[in-house]
Order: C-alpha cells, then structure tokens, then sequence
C-alpha cells in the first residue's frame, strides 16, 4: 500500500538522499547479529552500510515504487516545475480541511 504524500507531483535529482532511517542506524539494527559475530565487526558494518546506502538510499527505489513521480537532472528542474505548474493551473480540487494535517514532530 502506497501512502499519499499529499503532493501533485514529486520529483527527484539522481543524486538524492531519500530515507526515513540513516544508513549507518539501519544497518546496525538490520545486520546488528552478523555485525556482533563477526571476527571485523567495524568492516562488516561499513561493508554493510555501504550495501544499505547503495540499494536503498537513493530515488530509484522510491521511483520504482511509485513514491517518487519522476527523477531528473538539475538543469531541468526549472522546466519540470514550469510543467507541472502549467498541469495545475486549473486544478480546483482540494483535500478536505483537517485540524491537523501533519503530525507534531
């Protein structure tokens, strides 16, 4: 199930973070026992912060699931906004009011 981010449109750079958890704290929670057993843990851990950063934080695993509309360079980034303002521009619908629309952080 895909959540809503709320958003039109989500574009992203090729070089983008996306994560909700840092690769450093969700590798030592992940691989936290083969980390623990092994005889270098502090390789094992970079070997394996390097395999969590590599297949997760990047935006083609958000493209791919859907979370992310489309990734592009930098130098187009003001002509995707342009079109997707273009797109919007007679947009009328709206989401429905809520007190709290976002959660207190």
């Amino acid at each position: 199930m895909l959540q809503d981010t709320g958003a039109d449109f989500v574009f992203a750079w090729p070089n983008a973070k996306v994560t909700l958890v840092g690769a450093p704290t969700a590798a030592s929670v992940i691989f936290a026992k083969e980390i623990r057993d092994s005889k270098t843990p502090a390789e094992t851990s970079a070997k394996r912060i390097q395999e969590y950063v590599d297949l997760f934080e990047n935006p083609y695993r958000g493209a791919e699931r859907g979370f992310i509309d489309d990734i592009i360079l930098p130098g187009e980034t003001r002509k995707q906004i342009n079109r997707a303002l273009d797109i919007l521009q007679n947009k009328s619908e709206t989401r429905p009011w809520r007190k709290y629309s976002n959660i207190n952080l």
